[in-house]
């Protein structure tokens, strides 16, 4: 193999056949509903909606549901060892000051 024909098949073995890739490919062409709806570039419309979902007084009749789901994703992509630290009273102490 020549030195300009290494690069180009160390892209075809990343590339081809790559799970991780397949599934990066299938999260990106997801449905948006900001697209859908043309706000894709606001923002403040966006975290308005979000704090109506996250919010179980709103009027969606879904009460705490998405709260539950978004801390449920954030507990599990938590680190483990974060956590043990945060049970440690000290540490908590030491992260976040006195309350």
């Amino acid at each position: 193999m020549t030195p300009k024909q290494e690069p180009k098949a160390l892209l075809e073995r990343f590339i081809v056949d790559n799970q991780d890739l397949e599934e990066l490919e299938a999260k990106i062409f997801r449905f948006n509903i900001f697209e859908a709806v043309g706000m894709v570039r606001q923002e403040i419309k966006h975290s308005n909606f979000i704090q109506f979902l996250l919010n179980p007084a709103e009027k969606h009749q879904l009460d705490d549901l998405f709260l539950k789901e978004l801390l449920i994703e954030v507990l599990r992509d938590t680190e483990d060892e974060y956590l043990d630290s945060l049970n440690n009273t000290a540490s908590f102490t030491q992260h976040f000051g006195q309350i």
